[in-house]
């Protein structure tokens, strides 16, 4: 068994799919397989139980998954540094959503750069919560994700807030304003149930009395950028970040929905370890500066 193998074990967790792993990783389902059967053979216990549905991880799949976070982490973390040493340039790693890697950091990052030149970025794109994960097995030099860490391990710190609006293709025809109960006559987009950004959309309809079991959902999409590709296009209307539509109001290819007595926001923030855990004093004086000046340097 080598760190491959291991990679790929989390990768079909993640899935709960060796098909779509296969997919992903341009790697055949029967190789896949027999990666999981020799590793079922190494350790002498079953690791994924399989059905109509996917995979799902046994008790011990879980525990071997945990182990390999943390082991491909920690390889990771060794290759990294090897390569730092080499470079001239130090590198800085900063793990986003993609909400917020594509809409409010790229301005943020010139200034990154210009203050500290010595220092490389790179930024990955991902899901709140494997970003948490990321952070806390030094994956990730810091993260950006929607509302609070929920790892206890980890700080955070909101640095920015955007407002969400409700919005439709220009061409659909729908009053500018509506009340709360006429959401429900109206075919709406999503992200997927699994993303914290619906998440949280969901906890604060509820929260301003809206009935989301009565929403009309067309269909949900893994990305805001389908999701607003669909709404142009006039498939129905969707609640969407200020930041991710700016362009397409200024060219009048959207509209925003007033929704009478129903504000939305999101809360973002920048999550890291503990100052005290950091080693490199530069690297941590660099993060205190992106914590300062974000707010002021978003696009």
């Amino acid at each position: 068994m080598n760190i491959e193998s291991l990679r790929m074990f989390i990768k079909i967790a993640d899935n709960g799919s060796i098909t779509k792993t296969a997919e992903q990783t341009f790697i055949s389902q029967s190789a896949l397989s027999q990666q999981i059967k020799t590793m079922e053979q190494l350790f002498n216990t079953s690791l994924i139980e399989r059905s109509n549905k996917g995979v799902t991880l046994t008790c011990s799949g879980k525990t071997v998954y945990e182990y390999a976070l943390h082991l491909t982490s920690t390889y990771d973390s060794m290759i990294r540094e090897l390569q730092e040493n080499e470079e001239s340039n130090r590198v800085l790693h900063i793990l986003s959503t993609p909400i917020i890697a594509s809409y409010a950091l790229p301005c943020t990052l010139y200034y990154i750069k210009k203050n500290f030149p010595t220092y490389s970025l790179e930024i990955s794109s991902m899901a709140s919560h494997r970003i948490e994960q990321q952070v806390n097995c030094d994956q990730g030099d810091i993260g950006f994700i929607t509302g609070p860490p929920s790892d206890p391990s980890l700080t955070g710190q909101k640095v920015f807030s955007d407002d969400v609006f409700l919005v439709a293709g220009s061409d659909m025809k729908i009053e500018d304003h509506i009340l709360k109960e006429d959401l429900s006559r109206y075919p709406l987009l999503t992200l997927t149930t699994d993303q914290k950004t619906e998440q949280h959309l969901e906890k604060r309809l509820t929260d301003e009395g809206v009935d989301v079991e009565s929403l009309m959902i067309l269909f949900k999409q893994d990305s805001i950028e389908s999701i607003k590709l669909s709404t142009i296009n006039g498939y129905g209307m969707a609640f969407l970040p200020y930041m991710c539509i700016k362009k397409e109001l200024y060219h009048k290819q959207l509209k925003i929905i007033s929704v009478e007595g129903l504000t939305l926001q999101n809360d973002y923030y920048i999550i890291k370890k503990k100052a005290s855990e950091y080693r490199d004093r530069t690297l941590l004086k660099l993060i205190c500066y992106i914590e300062k000046i974000l707010a002021d340097t978003i696009c």
